[in-house]
């Protein structure tokens, strides 16, 4: 009877834990192969649990490495870890390092509703924040000069050229005083 009541909390355990969109991975004390609860296809796209830990098949390269990391200091030291990585194929996904009962637990699961707009929108910000900074460097790097200004016409920004041109220090003297390159009422 106790082995029937074990297995029926097993199984329901089981269905819990299937009836969220996540795939868990428990490694054992000292035991390198983990055991894969859940559908791996939620993170690589296939059932292959195998591929589930070489986070490189399914996360860009920076992210593969981020994951390899922080999950070797969950296995070795126990220190747990909280982030969000998006798969090649732009799926946001929550992972999530605990030590539970003696046991390295990884939690992979699928952001959604405001979490999964949030990671959205956060992904998109990153990449807008590196276009806006290869944008500058290459203003910064023309030879002629570049100035912007807020819409109440007050400089707010320029290149080494515009400060060069109005023998300024810098570019904060340049914006800091409002050198002007040309006489503004002509």
């Amino acid at each position: 009877d106790g082995i029937m009541a074990a297995r029926a909390e097993t199984d329901r355990v089981n269905a819990l834990l299937r009836s969220d969109p996540q795939v868990l991975v428990a490694w054992a004390a000292a035991v390198d192969k983990p055991e894969v609860i859940g559908d791996t296809a939620l993170v690589t796209g296939d059932s292959a649990s195998h591929r589930l830990l070489a986070f490189s098949a399914w996360l860009a390269p920076e992210e593969a490495r981020t994951m390899e990391r922080l999950v070797a200091q969950l296995r070795a030291r126990g220190e747990g870890f909280t982030t969000t990585v998006t798969t090649r194929n732009g799926r946001p996904i929550e992972a999530e390092g605990h030590v539970i009962g003696g046991r390295a637990i990884l939690r992979l699961k699928d952001v959604s509703g405001v979490k999964r707009e949030l990671a959205e929108l956060s992904a998109r910000f990153q990449k807008q924040m590196e276009e806006t900074e290869a944008l500058r460097t290459l203003v910064e790097a023309l030879p002629f000069p570049i100035w912007a200004r807020d819409e109440a016409g007050k400089l707010v920004a320029v290149n080494q050229a515009y400060a060069r041109a109005v023998d300024a220090r810098d570019l904060t003297e340049a914006v800091g005083r409002g050198i002007e390159l040309f006489d503004r009422s002509a």
